[in-house]
């Protein structure tokens, strides 16, 4: 889990969400949230992605050793960019993915940018 201030909600869109985490500014869609939530406020929260085509992934191997989160123009999309340890993404906020050890094993230890169409947040608890 980590600490995030929840820094923006959107009027139309009753699930999407801004936040800061680990320096990274992050519109979510909030999948889970089981009690009110207020700008401003800090929460413990956890992390999924979606990914359309859940068994082809859009994996580019990254020559620079870096952690990055970067969203893919207004979209709820990002390149999620850091180094894979077995089956968890490193990219600032650790992503565990059963294929990576099944259909990615080549890339253990190498650092990768994977694109993926959605970033799911869970408020797991208000602090």
């Amino acid at each position: 889990m980590y600490h995030a201030v929840l820094v923006a909600l959107n009027k139309n869109i009753e699930e999407e969400v801004t936040l800061i985490i680990n320096g990274f500014k992050l519109v979510c869609f909030a999948t889970v949230c089981p009690f009110k939530i207020t700008i401003g406020n800090h929460y413990l929260v956890s992390f999924n992605y979606m990914i359309i085509d859940d068994f082809k992934y859009d994996i580019q191997i990254n020559k620079r050793e870096e952690i990055h989160i970067e969203r893919i123009n207004e979209s709820y999309g990002y390149y999620l960019t850091g180094q894979l340890k077995g089956d968890i993404l490193d990219c600032g906020i650790q992503f565990k993915d059963e294929l990576f050890l099944s259909d990615y094993f080549y890339l253990d230890q190498k650092f990768i940018t994977l694109k993926i169409d959605r970033l799911d947040v869970t408020f797991e608890k208000a602090l």
